[in-house]
Formats: C-alpha cells, sequence, structure tokens
C-alpha cells in the first residue's frame, strides 16, 4: 500500500513539475505573438497597401532620404523625378512614405536658392 501511495506521488509531481516547465514556454510563446510579430505583420501589410495605392504624379520619400515625384511605374521599380528633367529608377522597396507638404516646400525653397 505504501508502495503504491509513493508510485502515485511521484507521477503528480513529475506532471506537476513538466507543467511548471511548460507554461514559461507557452507564455514567452504568446508575448512574442501578440507584442512582437503581430505588430510588424500589421505594419508590413499597411506599407504593401501604401505602395499598391501609388500613382504616376504621386510625391513620395525613399528610404534613403530621397524626395520625388513619380512619373513611371514597373513591375518592381518606380521612375521618380529628383529634379527638373534628373529622372532616378527606385526599386519598390525602397519606398519608405509619401511626402509631406512641409517637406515638398523644403524642396522648392532649396531649388530657389
Amino acid at each position: 500500500m505504501t508502495l503504491t501511495f509513493l508510485t502515485g506521488a511521484a507521477q503528480a509531481n513529475a506532471s506537476g513539475s513538466l507543467l511548471s516547465m511548460i507554461i514559461p514556454f507557452v507564455l514567452f510563446g504568446a508575448f512574442a505573438y501578440f507584442f512582437l510579430i503581430r505588430p510588424q505583420k500589421k505594419q508590413a501589410q499597411k506599407l504593401q497597401e501604401l505602395r499598391d495605392s501609388l500613382k504616376v504624379g504621386d510625391q513620395i520619400v525613399t528610404i534613403g532620404g530621397i524626395l520625388g515625384k513619380i512619373v513611371q511605374i514597373k513591375e518592381d521599380v518606380y521612375v521618380i523625378e529628383i529634379s527638373q528633367g534628373q529622372n532616378m529608377e527606385i526599386a519598390k522597396w525602397a519606398f519608405r512614405d509619401r511626402a509631406t507638404r512641409k517637406e515638398i516646400k523644403n524642396v522648392e525653397k532649396s531649388e530657389d536658392l
């Protein structure tokens, strides 16, 4: 009888320690998903939607900080006009955001000098 009781206690202790080992991994996985993976996916989806909505004539900023106006859209490339008569091809992934009015005004002021 004592042997049976000890065996049952050992099994309960083993399952309890196994559960206490698994819980931190589950909690870390949930934390990583909700605070790291999910926001990054939302941000990437928003950026892709913005890239898909661009059209000829839009003012953009590249990841390198170059401002320009889209003059042509190819399969994987935007052709942007960075200055009057000067065009540049950039990869679509190099697009950062639409240019704000403040950025456009700063460029226009510097061109007047």
